[in-house]
């Protein structure tokens, strides 16, 4: 997640560069393009750092839901469903075996 929201700052920063970008010659042309780039960029950046934080509250939101599901017994086989290290549901690995 950190470096979903570093990556989308830097791209923020390099799209508001790219976009004050004016020719010195009179070519128009590359302006727009690199005008173009820029607010591509700014748009990357803000998609980047919106979905690192989508993704964090999925990850969050899951973990309630199958909290809930275990505790009123909607899922089963509550011994298929155990916490790793970090503290997620995740299968559990020692069921196959």
């Amino acid at each position: 997640m950190v470096g979903a929201i570093i990556g989308g700052i830097i791209c923020i920063i390099a799209g508001l560069y790219l976009s004050q970008i004016r020719s010195v010659g009179g070519n128009r042309i590359m302006e727009g393009i690199g005008n173009g780039i820029g607010w591509y960029c700014i748009g990357k950046g803000i998609y980047l750092i919106s979905n690192a934080v989508q993704l964090s509250r999925l990850g969050k939101i899951k973990d309630t839901l199958i909290e809930m599901a275990l505790h009123q017994g909607a899922i089963k086989d509550q011994r298929k469903w155990v916490k790793n290290k970090d503290g997620e549901w995740i299968r559990n690995p020692m069921e196959n075996k």
